[in-house]
């Protein structure tokens, strides 16, 4: 009957070895699930932010080319005056030199 008792002693502390076991598992399990979801919720998080960085970037290259174009309007505008004002100065070169000849 002692062996009995101690074999039945042995088979509970083995059995309790294998709860506390299987409790680590377990509790290691949901450790790694709660790291898989912040995980994921950090990658969420890093996804919506370039996609904000995207459009953001979208937007700057939209308003460099609005720029750029209005850069090359205001060059076009600039040396037509350009052309203008030479033009002038021209004629009134001509007519002066007109009018020096005639005195």
């Amino acid at each position: 009957a002692l062996a009995k008792v101690k074999t039945l002693e042995a088979a509970a502390m083995e059995s309790q070895r294998d709860g506390s076991r299987a409790g680590e598992a377990v509790k290691k399990a949901k450790e790694a699930q709660e790291g898989e979801k912040r995980a994921k919720e950090q990658l969420g998080k890093e996804r919506d932010l370039v996609k904000d960085l995207t459009k953001e970037a979208k937007g700057l290259r939209e308003e460099l080319a609005k720029v750029g174009q209005e850069m090359e309007a205001a060059k076009a505008s600039a040396a037509k005056a350009e052309a203008e004002a030479k033009r002038r100065v021209e004629a009134l070169e001509e007519r002066a030199a007109g009018q020096v000849q005639a005195l």
